[in-house]
């Protein structure tokens, strides 16, 4: 299947200006656009590659599209081919490491160090070859990015358009944004998704490379390492991966184990290795960059003669080296203090300046960042910080754009309202670029708004050590003081959106606040994340939160938020609702207190939500809430919603009654159980503890439809929890459970259920379980050429069971037998345990089978004959052998029968005829051949010679009982006879 068979682009919603805010949209949307990608030379070398822009993708998702991800491929490589000066990072190239290179390639060195810059040029060389045109797959991670562009799936996507392209005949630098078709419309379709994947790049013919930078910087690094680590073992040598990383012996085992197995050529970016590039690097910037022109004053003889004592410049190629050899030595390897190195240098007023910075330049990144912090104007700094702080915490969330970020630093905690349109700043990238050009930047690609990003990897390393040497910053980037900060910004900005917004509810949907206040939708899904992280740090938090979900104004604009179709009725909902603890505390403490009806709504909130539920709940149920109300509604929410063993202890220990909800409550649990999760150890634990308190006071009733569920979706952990606390149902339906365990093919649950099979009617219930577990085997043939192996494994352990199972197996297996095909007999015969095999006709052993066989309107009779002998369930030399050598005399398969004379069957031993021909009596084979006309089998027959000596035997005898039958004849009529 061609690659771009399966491959759907993932609708993203376009970005709308405010005067567009009300302006209705046709029904279905706007069609998908895709405007196609365009050649972008990003290098001075005209024979280099270009590389291919990314796919930019319009279009409005419907209410269930799933989110798209911005297309980051591409725009990663561009991004670090524009860092690339000159023939930086072709060093790389000549390594012995690299020349060795065949499964695996480790790059690693410190922050900063320039390994995106080298993986970008090695994918550049790789994609660039012309000699061996080998696809060379790529991503670039980057820690500093949204956590949905630095996971599995977001590099996965990256690869899908590289193979599109290389399918197309294309250039695999794209960076489409594509899925299988079928992502996103199941629960397994994430799984289904890297599996997708995978086999295609398998099933790619020739080798491949494959470039994974700052994998170290992943979101999902062991995902993303196990994933790799398949496709490498799979491709079997056709594979070249090469990884960088911060670490030279990563601590992560996968990573270790990635190492160990496909062996590794490793590169250390230390000072010696990365002198050359930082030295070209410094001498393009003094030689090329127009802020260094002034120190660059040619003169003629004379005034050279008169100031060559006086001033050295740029000019003077002695002094440009000493400039250059301090730079590198200064850098010590880090690439990335270079261009801090040449800003500091180019800020200097006069060449006394120059010299002197010079001599002081910082000789690491955490000086660097500390100086450039030192450098933010006082009246800034409140800004700088505040963005710093939600490109740093905003684990959960996007970056903020560029409009979302301009009304945060608008919000004024000291001032009322908060937030006021004349104080948002013109453009925000203007100012960090004038404030803080090296700590943040807003990146940006097409139509994509830009979003505001902390600069560089270690910019994040610097602000979160504790704490950071800049003056003045010690406690400014502490989690707990940044989210207590970004909590207060987003609730005072929501009250102040609130105060507009209320003052005409009705005629403004919330889709026009949004547009109209960007932060709006940002603060609405995250206050209650931050706040809920740092209630605790600050008491001026709790207080605010308190006074913010006390207003009714913010409550109901949250409410139109998140699409309710009511706001929360009372501020203890909605604290409840989003986490809250203290908060929670604090307005159960307040006076007057909240109500008891007040309380059983909140906990009916705090069993539908995840964070902090038992403790809050616990705090609801001492303010009088009521846990049985609406039916037992707080316990369902609990088992089914949030699914926490805790809070169902809770509520049971409160006096929940499980009844109330019916049966249908512990059914549930297991509905939303299964075998491919292996058996949800959540919802095995909410049902561990439903048991547990339950268990001796609820009837068996209850637990039937759970019991029922669990054997038919093969939930043996759940199976084995009933067990322990001794559910046991009645003859006629455990009987029931045991067929549709076996119907399922659970074997592992089938022996379970046998463990009470104690008396005849759960040993007659055993065995229709295994009468539907042979039809079921015996069925498949219909549906696959083998069958399924749960299926025979659940056959087997039932006829394992005890002897009449057994002999019930055989005398199936001989009813089935006929019409079973060679791949289905062998997968069982295969399966039976030796000590299964039963002996003896008559008695439902493997001789039946045999004989039924052998009796001749069987496909494929002869094949299985074999079979069946080749397996040992029958000895052809006994008594089994002879009846299937009489059976195949009768029927006429002369093959069968040369077959059982082969394997030592006796032709001349007698036995009684089949019920259909019981006028027969006993005899032998060579009997039955010769009066059924088989003359064909009596050759066969006749061949043998043990048979030939008794045939002539038995002549013998017939001519001497003849013999003296006439004598006898002859005396008793007088005419001389037998002599006295």
């Amino acid at each position: 299947m061609l690659i771009k068979d399966f491959v759907a682009v993932v609708p993203s919603t376009t970005t709308e200006t405010i005067a567009a805010a009300t302006r209705t949209t046709p029904a279905g949307g706007l069609p998908t656009t895709v405007v196609a990608a365009a050649p972008i030379n990003h290098s001075s070398n005209p024979q280099q590659e270009p590389i291919t822009a990314p796919i930019t993708i319009t279009s409005t998702a419907q209410p269930t599209a799933r989110p798209s991800t911005p297309p980051t491929a591409s725009a990663r490589l561009a991004a670090a081919l524009r860092h690339r000066i000159g023939s930086t990072g072709s060093w790389l190239l000549g390594t012995p490491q690299f020349s060795a290179w065949e499964t695996l390639l480790w790059l690693h060195g410190p922050t900063g160090s320039g390994k995106t810059v080298l993986a970008s040029a090695l994918v550049h060389h790789l994609r660039s070859q012309s000699a061996q045109r080998r696809p060379c797959l790529f991503y670039l991670f980057d820690g500093t990015d949204a956590r949905e562009t630095n996971g599995l799936e977001a590099m996965l996507k990256g690869f899908v358009g590289q193979l599109v392209a290389c399918e197309e005949g294309g250039d695999a630098a794209g960076g489409v944004v594509a899925v299988p078709s079928s992502c996103g419309e199941g629960e397994g379709e994430e799984e289904k998704f890297p599996r997708v994947v995978e086999d295609a790049i398998v099933g790619m013919e020739g080798p491949l490379d494959v470039v994974v930078d700052g994998i170290d910087e992943c979101a999902e690094r062991a995902a993303v390492v196990r994933w790799l680590d398949g496709v490498m073992q799979k491709k079997k040598g056709g594979m070249r991966l090469c990884v960088s990383s911060r670490h030279a012996e990563p601590a992560e085992p996968c990573f270790g184990e990635l190492m160990r197995r496909h062996g590794s050529q490793r590169i250390a970016l230390d000072a010696a290795a990365m002198s050359d590039d930082i030295k070209a690097v410094a001498l393009w910037a003094l030689s090329n960059d127009a802020r260094f022109g002034r120190w660059q004053q040619h003169r003629s003889g004379a005034d050279a003669f008169a100031f060559s004592t006086q001033q050295r410049d740029l000019s003077d190629a002695d002094f440009r080296k000493d400039v250059v050899d301090t730079i590198v030595r200064r850098a010590d390897g880090i690439i990335q203090l270079v261009p801090h190195h040449l800003d500091a240098l180019a800020q200097s007023a006069t060449l006394r300046l120059f010299k002197r910075t010079l001599s002081t330049l910082p000789a690491n990144l955490a000086d660097t960042h500390a100086r450039l912090l030192s450098a933010v104007p006082t009246a800034h700094r409140r800004s700088v910080i505040r963005l710093l702080r939600f490109a740093l915490y905003s684990e959960s969330a996007a970056p903020l754009t560029a409009a979302e970020a301009t009304d945060a630093l608008a919000v004024s905690l000291d001032m009322e309202p908060a937030f006021d349109a004349q104080d948002r700043v013109k453009d925000v990238a203007d100012l960090i670029a004038g404030l803080c050009p090296r700590l943040l930047e807003v990146r940006g690609s097409g139509d994509d708004e830009g979003r505001v990003h902390v600069a560089h990897g270690s910019v994040r390393e610097y602000l979160l050590s504790d704490p950071p040497a800049a003056d003045g910053y010690s406690d400014a980037f502490a989690e707990g003081a940044a989210k207590a900060e970004m909590a207060r910004v987003c609730m005072a900005y929501l009250a102040a959106v609130a105060g507009v917004w209320w003052r005409n509810v009705a005629a403004v949907p919330w889709e026009v606040v949004a547009r109209a206040f960007p932060f709006a939708g940002y603060a609405a899904r995250h206050w209650a994340a931050f706040a809920r992280s740092d209630e605790g740090v600050e008491e001026v938090v709790v207080d605010d939160v308190v006074a913010f979900v006390a207003d009714e104004k913010t409550r109901a604009l949250l409410a139109a938020a998140a699409a309710e179709s009511s706001p929360f009725q009372t501020p203890l909902s909605l604290a409840t609702q989003a986490g809250l603890r203290l908060t929670v505390s604090a307005l159960l403490k307040a006076q007057p207190p909240p109500s008891a009806d007040d309380c059983t709504a909140a906990l009916v909130h705090a069993c539908a939500t995840a964070p902090n539920n038992p403790t809050i709940a616990a705090a609801l149920l001492s303010g009088g809430a009521d846990p049985n109300t609406s039916s037992g509604l707080p316990l369902t929410l609990a088992c089914t919603t949030s699914q926490s063993p805790a809070l169902v202890d809770l509520l049971l220990s409160a006096g929940a009654d499980p009844t109330l909800a019916g049966p249908a409550l512990p059914q549930t649990l297991l509905t939303t159980t299964t075998t491919a999760d292996n058996n949800n150890n959540n919802n095995l634990a909410v049902l561990a503890t439903l048991l547990a308190h339950a268990c001796a006071t609820v009837g068996i009733a209850y637990w039937t439809p759970a019991l029922a569920t669990a054997c038919e979706d093969g939930l043996v952990e759940a199976a084995r929890l009933f067990h322990s606390h001794g559910i046991r149902l009645p003859p006629a339906q455990h009987g029931l459970l045991l067929r549709l365990a076996a119907r399922g093919g659970h074997a592992e649950l089938v022996a379970l259920l046998l463990q009470d099979d104690n008396n005849n009617d759960r040993a007659a219930a055993a065995g229709a379980a295994l009468d539907e577990a042979l039809w079921n085997v015996a069925q498949t043939h219909r549906r696959a050429p083998a069958p399924s192996p749960r299926h025979v494994a659940t056959l087997a352990t039932l006829a394992a069971h005890s002897a009449p199972l057994t002999s019930r197996f055989w005398r199936g297996l001989e009813g089935q037998v006929a019409v079973m095909n060679l791949q289905t007999l062998d997968a069982v015969l295969a399966a039976i345990a030796p000590g299964t095999i039963a002996h003896g006709r008559g008695h439902g052993g493997a001789g039946n089978v045999l004989e039924r066989v052998c009796a001749g309107g069987v496909f494929d009779g002869a094949a299985k004959a074999r079979m069946l002998l080749a397996r040992g369930v029958v000895d052809a030399a006994g008594e089994d052998g002879a009846a299937a050598l009489r059976a195949a005399c009768r029927g006429g398969e002369a093959e069968v029968a040369k077959l059982l004379v082969e394997r030592g069957a006796d032709p001349y031993a007698e036995g009684p005829a089949p019920e259909e021909v019981a006028w027969e009596g006993w005899a032998n084979a060579f009997a039955v051949a010769e009066r059924a006309g088989r003359g064909e089998i009596v050759d066969i027959l006749s061949r043998d010679r043990a048979w030939e000596a008794e045939k002539m035997r038995r002549v013998s005898f017939h001519v001497s009982h003849s013999r003296l039958r006439n004598d006898w004849k002859r005396g008793a009529l007088g005419l001389g006879g037998v002599e006295a």
